[in-house]
């Protein structure tokens, strides 16, 4: 029983990267043109809050933040020249769109990772990032437009807060500042 299972469960695994590997290659939408909607066109602009983060605050954090606030220009035009522009046609940006929110996801759980945070820095990024999953899955399992629409613009609008958030914190991290929720002093 226990070999089937997992045998199963790497079976699926497989499926599923695979499927995800194909979709990230894919320049077809994942929606058709009718679904398109300027209320979700704007929405894809929340993902410039982190780039505003960064212009306000932490544009001295490293060497390198300009390259990572240079990706949060890029992926707000990705997001909405897929999502509302070639929304239900075939297009290179649906592929482009992809990579890029990938690239961001990737380097925001590496940051995650390397910077020193409080248990509820932890539960705050716990909570956006389930949020946010469940968001993303409520955009892609709709079967109507309002339902895909206030998903997707809720997904849109969580992922540009977490993204601010982690900026903040690798800030407060790096630079040895008080916590902006907890003043331990």
């Amino acid at each position: 029983v226990h070999s089937r299972f997992m045998a199963a469960l790497f079976k699926h695994g497989i499926n599923f990267l695979v499927d995800a590997w194909n979709k990230m290659l894919s320049c077809s939408p994942s929606r058709d043109a009718h679904w398109s909607d300027w209320k979700v066109g704007l929405s894809c602009w929340s993902y410039l809050a982190p780039a505003i983060v960064i212009w306000l605050i932490a544009m001295n954090l490293r060497n390198c933040i300009a390259y990572e606030f240079a990706l949060y220009i890029i992926v707000p035009t990705n997001s909405f020249v897929a999502d509302y522009v070639f929304m239900g046609r075939v297009s290179v940006w649906h592929m482009i769109d992809r990579w890029t929110a990938t690239i961001a996801f990737i380097l925001n759980m590496v940051k995650v990772l390397l910077i020193s945070m409080t248990i509820l820095d932890l539960i705050i990024m716990a909570i956006f990032g389930y949020l946010s999953l469940v968001l993303l899955n409520g955009s892609r399992q709709a079967k109507s437009v309002s339902t895909f629409r206030n998903y997707h613009i809720g997904w849109h609008i969580i992922g540009g807060l977490l993204m601010s958030w982690i900026v903040v914190m690798e800030h407060t991290a790096f630079h040895d500042l008080d916590h902006p929720i907890i003043q331990l002093k």
